[in-house]
């Protein structure tokens, strides 16, 4: 990850994607096989998410553990947790269960979401409202912890702030020529820090994130 050092951060990826929001509503934001979302879309379940965690007691640089498969939901997901104040701790689903139970206790996770969960509350997220959310966090606070592989033994947690994941953004962005009308495939695990920098860059420049589904 860049120097978080080196930009003078003003904003954070939400901020950064709500102005698409309010500029190109009904532009799709993400899709997976026949499933999508329009930037809309995305924010208004996201909000809607996000104040359903924070009724959970998520708040500022909580932990919350994704054990998502790939989808609409794990995109979701991960800004409620932003939106919350929060920071996401990827699970990839078809890990070992005991790498997983690992890296949710060391990340000191205080909630895991996955499918079964998610599903199970839809009606009571539907109910929220779509609303903004008016919590408070800086550049400087946690946006995520992702875990090494481990291929050198125990895997390590990678702690990254908001001011670290806006300077990928703004660097790799205008390389990658991430904008509107632009499409990205996404296919590498949601463990793996490279899906940082697809989600991000897309999101955040008002292009669509292509996610390639697990088959």
């Amino acid at each position: 990850m860049p120097d978080s050092r080196r930009t003078n951060v003003t904003n954070t990826v939400p901020e950064l994607i709500r102005a698409h929001v309010l500029r190109s509503p009904d532009a799709v934001a993400v899709r997976c096989g026949e499933e999508s979302l329009s930037y809309g879309e995305l924010d208004g379940r996201s909000n809607r998410l996000a104040r359903y965690l924070c009724g959970l007691g998520v708040g500022r640089e909580s932990r919350v553990g994704l054990r998502l498969p790939r989808g609409l939901d794990m995109v979701v997901s991960m800004l409620a947790v932003w939106k919350a104040g929060g920071a996401y701790v990827p699970l990839d689903p078809d890990y070992p269960a005991d790498r997983l139970e690992f890296m949710a206790a060391d990340s000191e996770a205080s909630l895991v979401i996955d499918a079964a969960g998610l599903d199970g509350a839809r009606t009571v997220i539907a109910a929220e409202s779509a609303q903004p959310l008016h919590v408070g966090f800086d550049p400087d606070q946690l946006a995520y912890v992702i875990y090494t592989s481990g291929s050198t033994g125990r895997p390590k947690g990678v702690a990254v702030t908001h001011r670290g994941v806006v300077d990928l953004v703004e660097t790799m962005g205008p390389v990658l020529g991430a904008g509107p009308g632009e499409v990205t495939l996404q296919f590498a695990s949601f463990s793996f820090d490279a899906s940082v920098l697809d989600v991000t860059t897309t999101l955040a420049s008002g292009g669509t994130l292509a996610i390639a589904t697990g088959e």
